[in-house]
Formats: structure tokens, sequence, C-alpha cells
């Protein structure tokens, strides 16, 4: 392995790791504990097999969300500090999760909590971001993970007591704003390619979100690819102008009913781009999906773009209410390929309360089907390995 010339080790240790896309990243970390063990290993073998694994170790750093506290920043403050470590890194990812609570706590304690956790976020937090990302030129990948609590004792409040946590929570700082204001002081959101907004969990919050006022977008006028949660609208503040975007990727979860899924360009939306989109994909990590949630995020593409070359509709399943009426697509917009990939349906009925049903393929029963299919050149099914265009004949007239 050692005589073994430098890039041939290089993509030997690489293949220990999943490959990974960076439009297609629905969760974080994608490689495993197992896999990154042996990273760290390798590099301990010997000097060769050291440098050999260093894109691989790359690879890691920038897998891993940092987590938005004291000791774990200080590790990546640490690692970026490495002559050889921080002019190489390309991507990173925090979780930006604004209180941590790991034991029971008064109501009194925890809003001292969260002013001194406001504290560390403004003072530390900001100025250890700002640091990290002067150390790391070349970053042109952003993974962000928003949370509003997290801690086995959140679990363990009553409505009550939940109701005023939440609210304290949606006052406090967010960490997010403050990573946007560093990448605008370093000039890095110029450079920036991909950005990645998934929401990391809504544990113990309401079912019902509070809106919040946003930020200055922050200007990103390179970055090609957007994924998003819609749902992290209910936890930051964070705002985006991408111009030039070519590709977006929208992850529905089980909040995603009550966001705009592709705001318009108006004043205060939290994401604004151009018509420049290529590509637009939607997944939930095959999680149970309304129809009305799927067909409301993709008729805010056709009401707002005239043509998307292609429209990708992958991983879940979706509920269909045999009482719901599909009304047509608004816009004029069209798909050149519409493609449904590894996505099931099942029946439910409101009224009679029965449901779901057994998921099935995709056929003209699910009625939003023809008012998809009539705003696209070509329907394609992908199911295992199994790819085939779905005809004309299978949905006209059934709408």
């Amino acid at each position: 392995m050692e005589t073994l010339p430098l890039e041939l080790r290089e993509e030997i240790f690489l293949y220990l790791l999943p490959r990974i896309c960076r439009t297609q990243v629905v969760s974080v970390p994608v490689s495993s504990k197992a896999e990154r063990t042996d990273i760290y290993n390798l590099r301990l073998t010997s000097r060769r097999v050291n440098t050999g694994a260093s894109q691989a170790f790359l690879a890691v750093i920038g897998d891993i969300p940092t987590g938005c506290r004291e000791q774990s920043v200080q590790n990546l403050t640490n690692l970026v500090g490495l002559a050889d470590v921080g002019n190489h890194i390309t991507c990173l990812a925090f979780n930006t999760c604004k209180l941590y609570i790991t034991e029971k706590q008064t109501l009194r304690q925890i809003n001292q909590t969260c002013y001194d956790r406001c504290q560390w976020i403004a003072k530390s937090f900001c100025s250890e971001v700002l640091a990290i990302l002067r150390k790391t030129s070349r970053l042109r990948h952003l993974i962000c993970l928003p949370e509003a609590t997290r801690g086995s004792e959140v679990l363990r409040f009553g409505v009550g007591h939940m109701v005023l946590l939440e609210v304290i929570v949606k006052d406090m700082y967010d960490p997010m704003q403050y990573i946007q204001e560093a990448l605008e002081a370093t000039a890095l959101n110029e450079t920036l390619e991909t950005l990645t907004v998934l929401t990391a969990s809504f544990e113990g919050f309401l079912e019902e979100p509070t809106s919040l006022r946003k930020a200055k977008p922050l200007h990103l006028p390179k970055l090609k690819h957007l994924t998003l949660s819609p749902s992290y609208h209910d936890i930051s503040r964070f705002a985006v102008y991408c111009p030039n975007i070519t590709s977006w990727h929208t992850v529905l979860d089980s909040r995603a009913e009550t966001f705009d899924l592709i705001p318009s360009q108006t004043a205060g939306d939290s994401i604004q781009m151009d018509s420049s989109l290529r590509s637009y994909t939607i997944s939930a990590k095959g999680q149970y999906i309304q129809t009305s949630t799927l067909v409301r995020s993709i008729a805010a593409a056709t009401d707002r773009f005239a043509s998307i070359p292609i429209l990708v509709v992958r991983d879940l399943i979706i509920l269909f209410d045999i009482n719901y009426d599909v009304h047509p697509l608004p816009g004029e917009g069209r798909f050149k390929e519409l493609v449904f990939e590894n996505s099931k349906y099942c029946c439910t009925d409101e009224i009679t309360l029965s449901g779901p049903s057994e998921p099935k393929e995709l056929d003209s029963k699910w009625r939003a089907l023809p008012r998809l299919c009539e705003r696209a050149g070509r329907v394609r099914l992908k199911t295992g390995m199994v790819d085939r265009v779905i005809e004309r004949s299978e949905w006209q007239g059934v709408a």
C-alpha cells in the first residue's frame, strides 16, 4: 500500500466512505461511525498512509455536523488550525441548536440557561465561527441543521410548560444568523456553490408553527444548488438570495403542510431566486406526505417558472383522501420530464376515518396523477429495477 502513488492511495481510502452527491443529501452524517473509525485508524498506521487518507479525513470533517456547543466548536477550531486541514476543507456542517436542556429545570432556571446561552452564542460562538471560516478559504459547500431544543428532559415537559418554553426559545439568538454574518465578513458567500438546510428535529415542540420575521437575505451569487426543509422557517430567521441557482431540492417532513415551499419574490421572503432553475426535486425520506402538500409544492413551481427541464418526485408515500378534489395546477409552467422514483400512494377516507390502505404503485386512481402528467412532456416511473414511461393513454381523460 505504501508504495502506491499518492493519487491512487487517496482514491482507495475515499472508497471506504460513501460517495456524497450534494444535490441528494437529505440527512447527515452520510457516513457511518464504523466507516469514520476506519479512516481514523488508517491515519495512525504510517506517515505515507496518513497522507493518502487526508482527503478521506477532510470528507469526514465535512460530513459530521459541528454542534453549537463549546467543546464541539473548539474541536473544529483546532482541526481547521492544522496547516494540512483548514486550507483544504471544502465542506462544513453545523447543527445550530438554540438550546440544550439535559437536566430537569424549573422555568426560572431555564430562563437563566437561555440568557447564558444567548451570551455564549453572541460572543464566543460568533468569534469562533468567524475564525473557522477565515481558515477555510476553499469552503464551497455548507450544511446547516437548525433545531430549537435538544435534550432528554425536553420530552418530559407538560403542554403548558412547552408553550412557555417555545415562546422563550423563539426569542433566543439564532446561531444561523451568526454563520450568515461570518460568511459575509469572510466573503465566502461570494464563492459558496451548494447550501443544504435540513430540519434536525422538532423535539417536544407543539404542532402549530409560529412564523418568524426574516433577516436580511444572504446574497449567494455563485450558488448552484439549494436543498431545503421548508419547516426550518419555524426555527430560524435565516434568509438567502440566490439569483443563479440551477438545482433545487425540497425535503418534506410532517410539518411541511404549513409552509411556503417556493416563496415568491416579494419582500420578506426567506428564499429569493431568479428563473434559471433547471431541475426541481421533491423527496421525503420515505415518509407519508399528504397529496395536498405534494401538489402545493409542485404548484409553487408551475406558478412561478415557465419551464423546468426536469421534476423528480422521490422516496415518499402519498396519502390520498378519496374525497379530495384535485384542481388544475396554477400558472402556465411545464416540465419537460416528470419522474416518479420510489414513490407510492395509499388511500384514506377522512369522512369515515378509514385507511390508510396498503401502499401501491402510482396509477390513474390517484387523481393527482393526470393533473401533473398534463404539464409534462414525458412521464417516467422508476421503482427498483423498473424504469418505464407512463403513456398518455394511462392517464388521459381520468382527471
